[in-house]
């Protein structure tokens, strides 16, 4: 991903964390996780230990996250919040709904292609659990619409 596109993400990250004074909301003041379902809670802990190996390995982070990953694990979440799958989630590879946007999905595919393999050994059950998670099919959720009223 470019720099210019992480720069476009984080300006407008910022811009949607400001608290009414003006002043940059700090990481401490943001609300906790509002995922619904342990299903989509699971997801999203996945996908945190895949961006903290990642983040390790390419931006030589000790602490966590650095600023632009901790970005796109807000930009995770939020996609996660709004899907209209819910507890029947499929993993994002199987997934009819392409819900990130281009410079994200090409992010999360870089973060996937070299913390997934390395999961298996940091975090296997979660690892096991989302192996299993591709089994998962689902239908658009247009067609299952369409089913319910038939």
């Amino acid at each position: 991903m470019s720099q210019i596109a992480l720069r476009q993400i984080s300006e407008s990250h910022e811009r949607r964390r400001t608290i009414p004074s003006g002043k940059l909301a700090l990481p401490d003041d943001t609300p906790a996780m509002t995922l619904a379902t342990p299903r989509l809670k699971r997801e999203y802990e996945t996908m945190q230990r895949m961006v903290e190996i990642y983040c390790a390995a390419h931006h030589a982070t000790t602490t966590g996250p650095c600023e632009n990953c901790r970005v796109f694990l807000d930009y995770a979440e939020r996609r996660l919040e709004k899907c209209p799958y819910g507890e029947g989630k499929p993993v994002c590879a199987k997934c009819p709904i392409h819900c990130y946007k281009r410079a994200q999905r090409e992010q999360a595919r870089a973060i996937m292609r070299h913390a997934g393999p390395r999961m298996v050994w940091r975090h296997p059950w979660l690892s096991l659990t989302h192996v299993l998670d591709k089994v998962r099919r689902v239908d658009h959720p247009m067609v299952a619409r369409r089913r319910e009223r038939d």
